[in-house]
């Protein structure tokens, strides 16, 4: 008995050199492997958690903890693929409803192709800031813009970015958001506060994004008239949908619920089944046919059989339902089983506590704390873990430095935001790039927003702006708050 126990080796904590060649590899197997060479990304994540299977062995963890890991991961994303399989089933509420198409028709007319990147930024930046949610907006006002956008021959990466941009204006500053409340809550301040503290960088950011959208979008639309192009599609259009102000319902519940605070995923099917119900009691379509497309996609062929419509009309219209997700899905999952992998190891510890050794003033604790915030980010791809984390490691560093931690709050947020939406393998830049028919390698040069955010804070920081100092009261404040917890 004796010798059977001492043949099971004990289980050793990850070196801090195989802890980052963990980071290393799957790094480079993205960029070589999926970036440069154009293989798939899925088996990229596949080799990355094949690399940290023999890490695992080499610190020798057991299977059954692997597992659990694995296991306890997916189970806090639950409720977030949820969101994403409800994004595919508010896209065909939407089309069924006619919201979608007519939007698309309307303001394919009424927008200057000199101005549609632009609109694409403000119009989603708008919508997000009232209803608090990137995916919502992405899956309604999202799909209507780059439509038009595809309509009027726009540079669809550049529209694309502007669309992501402006849904995801909303997870920095609005009130009733998740991400703004989440990243007060961790820094113990109230979300007005934090809305204060976040204004002056993402107000100039948003302003210089604006600014390269109305320039980028005039250079890459000079010169094009599109009336007699655009004509037969916006008969096509009028001819398969009643126009009216009902359709507009399901964008209107998605406003009124969030308002209310519900829960995203309550959000996101409530407003679906809306503009199921419109579909079928204005539009005059088939109750099974609207369920099945909200499983399998809206088809053309199925609602307007007999149409003449032109090709680029149906390619547009042949989108969204719950099956469209599912390589979504399979993504998720890999990450998930690869996040976990690193988190059982002890990858995460290693990283945090390498971190801040030498940061102590203003600049390199800002500095420290975005980095360690972005590739935290970039290697979870999650934005809510990567604010949470990030706040709670920096925290210590900021007051052992005499600086106030609230500050923590817009650091942790901007390196979340810039991680989640630009990582190329990040499962939210693939949702929100495939939701608008581009790759996440279209959108990401043009993504202005999410690089001035942080990029701002850095240098207010390097130039003595926002460094605020604790004083005896407020030092007194966070040592009775850090005891407390």
């Amino acid at each position: 008995m004796e010798k059977k126990e001492k043949a099971v080796k004990e289980r050793r904590r990850v070196t801090t050199i195989e802890a980052y060649s963990t980071i290393v590899v799957m790094m480079l197997l993205i960029c070589i492997g999926s970036v440069a060479l154009g293989l798939d990304l899925k088996m990229m994540i596949i080799l990355s958690i094949a690399y940290n299977m023999f890490m695992c062995v080499r610190c020798h963890i057991r299977w059954m903890d692997i597992e659990e890991a694995i296991g306890n991961q997916i189970k806090t994303m639950a409720t977030f693929l949820l969101v994403i399989l409800g994004i595919g089933f508010l896209i065909v509420g939407c089309m069924v409803s006619g919201m979608i198409p007519l939007l698309i028709a309307w303001l394919s007319q009424l927008i200057n192709p000199n101005i549609i990147v632009l609109c694409c930024f403000l119009f989603n930046a708008i919508l997000a800031f009232c209803i608090g949610s990137s995916f919502a907006t992405i899956g309604t006002i999202g799909v209507v813009m780059i439509s038009v956008a595809t309509l009027q021959n726009a540079n669809l990466g550049m529209a694309a970015a502007a669309c992501i941009c402006g849904a995801a204006f909303g997870q920095y500053i609005s009130p009733i958001a998740d991400f703004p409340n989440l990243s007060a809550s961790m820094s113990k301040i109230s979300t007005i506060d934090y809305i204060k503290l976040y204004a002056p960088y993402v107000g100039i950011a948003f302003i210089l994004t604006a600014a390269f959208y109305i320039f980028a979008g005039q250079t890459s639309s000079a010169g094009i008239d599109l009336s007699s192009d655009l004509e037969p599609i916006v008969n096509a259009v009028f001819s398969n949908f009643k126009p009216s102000v009902l359709v507009f319902l399901p964008l209107v519940v998605a406003l009124v619920l969030s308002i209310m605070k519900l829960h995203s995923v309550l959000v996101i099917y409530i407003a679906g089944f809306v503009g199921i119900i419109l579909g079928v009691v204005w539009q005059g379509f088939s109750i099974a046919d609207c369920l099945n497309a909200s499983y399998s996609g809206f088809d053309s062929a199925v609602f307007l059989a007999g149409a003449d419509l032109p090709d680029i009309l149906m390619n547009l219209l042949n989108r969204g339902g719950i099956l469209s997700m599912a390589d979504s899905m399979i993504f998720i999952y890999l990450i998930l089983t690869c996040v976990a992998l690193f988190e059982v190891m002890g990858t995460f510890e290693v990283l945090k506590r390498t971190a801040f050794r030498k940061a102590e003033k203003a600049f390199p604790l800002t500095l420290t704390t975005m980095g360690f915030g972005t590739i935290f980010g970039l290697v979870t791809c999650e934005p809510y873990v990567t604010v949470i984390v990030t706040s709670d490691i920096a925290r210590g560093p900021f007051k052992e430095a005499g600086y106030d931690p609230k500050k923590i709050s817009i650091i942790a947020n901007a390196s979340a935001n810039f991680a989640g939406y630009l990582a190329p393998w990040s499962f939210l830049a693939l949702y929100l790039a495939s939701s608008l028919g581009v790759t996440p390698l279209d959108y990401i040069p043009y993504a202005t927003f999410f690089y001035l955010v942080p990029i701002l804070i850095l240098i207010f920081s390097l130039i003595g702006f926002g460094n605020k100092k604790l004083v005896a009261k407020d030092a007194a404040t966070e040592a009775t708050s850090g005891v407390s917890q």
